[in-house]
């Protein structure tokens, strides 16, 4: 996940001072890859597993898992891919459902898009859509 280095906040704002994430992000990276090895892919999502990973164990679900939420420390090959785009993310305990629709369509798990319940495995599901694409 991106670093959060400092907060500042006033009566009408907030201002969050982050990582500074000098490469692309996952879509990019994806439209301008012409092979990938097994290597390069596994790199890529284990990062992005990791995070969301973090993220569950810390009570952190982050509803809107996409490449395009996926970006790249730097330009170079090693880069690590993090997290970003924590706008729809929320708290959640065990054994809590939601039923709120928010995300992007061709990642959403399908009971968010039926109007089911749902906890934090729907992040599992959009895991499993990204790594098809890579």
């Amino acid at each position: 996940m991106i670093k959060l280095f400092e907060v500042y906040e006033d009566s009408q704002e907030v201002i969050l001072i982050l990582e500074l994430m000098e490469g692309k992000d996952l879509f990019k990276t994806i439209k301008t890859l012409q092979r990938s090895t097994e290597h390069q892919i596994y790199k890529i999502f284990s990062d992005i597993l990791k995070g969301v990973l973090f993220l569950h164990y810390h009570g952190i679900m982050h509803r809107d898992i996409k490449p395009d939420n996926v970006l790249f420390s730097n330009g170079s090959k090693n880069s690590k891919a993090k997290i970003a785009d924590f706008s729809l993310a929320e708290e959640f305990f065990p054994n809590t459902k939601f039923n709120s629709l928010c995300g992007t369509p061709g990642f959403m798990a399908p009971e968010m898009l039926t109007g089911e319940t749902y906890d934090q495995k729907i992040d599992v599901f959009s895991l499993g859509v990204v790594l098809y694409m890579l």
